[in-house]
């Protein structure tokens, strides 16, 4: 069983996102995450338990991999696609994800298949942030391609 050092039984999952919104602030002040950094984090509730999600809207850094890109220009097959995401983005998603973590309790049994978390997590690029992000280095590397024809 995981319990976060956060953790609280007593406490409900807007208020888990509203401590997880100021944890991410104090960190920005702190410079271990960058100012520009905008996030969003939400809560979604349903019969069997609550998702929440951390959304990264916006960050200076480059999210997707340029070699991925100039693969998917190429239009490789998927078993020859490099890895999508920039060392900066898989550590910026893994920061958010510690943050997140330090609220969670799990006691589930994967080899039962059975879940029990007071929250399901979720952690990643917003769509608009990534088409923005892919069409900038893609176009990039379209421009390289009809240069070079």
């Amino acid at each position: 069983m995981f319990v976060g050092t956060k953790y609280s039984a007593h406490r409900d999952g807007a208020e888990v996102a509203a401590a997880i919104r100021q944890d991410i602030k104090a960190d920005q002040m702190a410079g271990r995450l960058p100012h520009l950094l905008k996030v969003s984090v939400t809560l979604k509730r349903f019969a069997g338990g609550q998702t929440l999600r951390i959304s990264i809207r916006d960050a200076p850094i480059q999210v997707e991999s340029s070699a991925y890109a100039r693969s998917v220009v190429l239009n490789l097959p998927e078993s020859l696609l490099p890895e999508r995401y920039t060392p900066a983005a898989v550590r910026l998603r893994k920061h958010l994800e510690r943050i997140a973590l330090q609220y969670q309790r799990d006691a589930s049994r994967p080899e039962e298949d059975y879940s029990n978390v007071n929250f399901f997590l979720r952690v990643g690029f917003a769509v608009g942030f990534m088409e923005v992000d892919h069409e900038i280095i893609t176009d990039y590397w379209l421009a390289l391609e009809g240069a070079a024809a």
